[in-house]
């Protein structure tokens, strides 16, 4: 890809912040393969906006 040591880096950190991101979302929405329904939506806005 041509990237830097340092581009490298900060996109390994990216990489590990994006998935600590997603310990709480539900399995059965991180898998879907499909849209998102509205209830699913509502509920991962819920699940963002209830963080301490």
């Amino acid at each position: 890809m041509g990237l830097s040591p340092t581009e490298v880096k900060n996109v390994r950190y990216g990489a590990l912040l994006q998935d600590i991101g997603k310990v709480e979302v539900p399995t059965e929405i991180l898998t879907k393969t499909t849209k998102l329904e509205q209830n699913e939506w509502e509920s991962l806005n819920i699940l963002f906006n209830n963080r301490a």
